[in-house]
C-alpha cells in the first residue's frame, strides 16, 4: 500500500496492488477506513499452510518453500490473514500463494518462531 498526504486536511490518497485489492474484497475507487492497532493486539502465528496457485506456477521450480516462502518470511514479521493471497517475487518470477490456515485463529503475525509449510497441490482461484 502506498498512503501519501492529499492535502492538510489529513486526508490521504491511497494506492494498492492488484492483489490488496483482491484481498480486501476492494473496487478501485471504493472509500475504506484505516484504524491504528495496538502493538501487541495481533498474535504470533505458531503454524501457517500456504497452498500455490497453479496459475502463477513456474514447472522449473522444484521447492516453492526454500526458494520463496523462507526467505519472504525469514525475520520479517509478516501480518497474514486466512483466506489472503500473497504474491512473492522469486527467480524473476512471481508466484501468488493462498493463505490456507493460521494457527491459533484465523489472523497473525508469521514471527521466526512459526513454522510455514506450503501444500504440494496447487488450487485454482
Amino acid at each position: 500500500m502506498i498512503l501519501s498526504c492529499y492535502d492538510n486536511n489529513k486526508t490521504f490518497r491511497k494506492a494498492y496492488c492488484q492483489v490488496t485489492l483482491l484481498n480486501l474484497g476492494l473496487n478501485p475507487g471504493d472509500k475504506i477506513t484505516l484504524e491504528l492497532v495496538e502493538q501487541g493486539r495481533i498474535p504470533h502465528a505458531t503454524q501457517v499452510t500456504l497452498a500455490p496457485i497453479l496459475d502463477t506456477l513456474d514447472p522449473s521450480v522444484r521447492d516453492l518453500k526454500k526458494i520463496c516462502l523462507d526467505p519472504f518470511f525469514n525475520d520479517t514479521y509478516r501480518p497474514v490473514t486466512q483466506g489472503n493471497i500473497i504474491r512473492i517475487t522469486a527467480l524473476l518470477h512471481n508466484f501468488d500463494f493462498k493463505i490456507m490456515t493460521v494457527e491459533p485463529g484465523s489472523f497473525g503475525v508469521v514471527a521466526p518462531s512459526t513454522k510455514v509449510t506450503c501444500s504440494r497441490t496447487p488450487i485454482t482461484i
